[in-house]
């Protein structure tokens, strides 16, 4: 149970990690528009050239600039980051798929080789099969058969 609520926190501690990304440029751009638009505000209607609602208008004018310009800068930015993070990332991704491919070109390369090595142990050559019945032969004295060689080994085999 702790760790389903470890990993609860964990995916919550994420998602509040994402939202902060997402609304902390938002809201420092409407921020910084709103900034702009009330100090336009204010140069507007101290120099007195302007009355209250052209000083309102233009002050709207100068905050939706503002936002427009710095939502276009943002849009261009989180787009080229994108570029690069992507281009790193695939490169990541064939540089792995290359590792993984000589690993599994190692892999089958010691493969075919135990599977020689195996083969060659397995099949003994004629010639020693032969010396194995003829010492075999002088120690019990009788002639061994290849039937009988053959059973002895499963027999052996059996019981160890």
């Amino acid at each position: 149970m702790a760790t389903k609520k470890k990993k609860g926190n964990n995916d919550e501690e994420i998602r509040k990690e994402i939202d902060a990304k997402v609304t902390y440029p938002i809201g420092l751009l409407f921020q910084v528009s709103t900034l702009a638009g009330t100090l336009s505000f204010l140069m507007f209607s101290i120099s007195g050239a302007y009355d209250v609602a052209t000083a309102v208008f233009r002050s709207f004018v100068v905050f939706s600039v503002f936002a427009i310009a710095g939502g276009i800068l943002m849009v261009v930015a989180v787009s080229i980051l994108h570029d690069i993070t992507m281009r790193n990332l695939k490169e990541e991704q064939q540089r792995l798929e290359e590792e993984h491919l000589l690993q599994i070109e190692r892999q089958e390369e010691e493969l075919r080789l135990l599977q020689a090595q195996l083969a060659a142990a397995s099949i003994p050559n004629d010639e020693k099969i032969e010396q194995l019945r003829q010492v075999a032969s002088a120690i019990t004295g009788t002639p061994l058969q290849p039937e009988q060689s053959e059973t002895q080994n499963e027999q052996s085999q059996q019981t160890a």
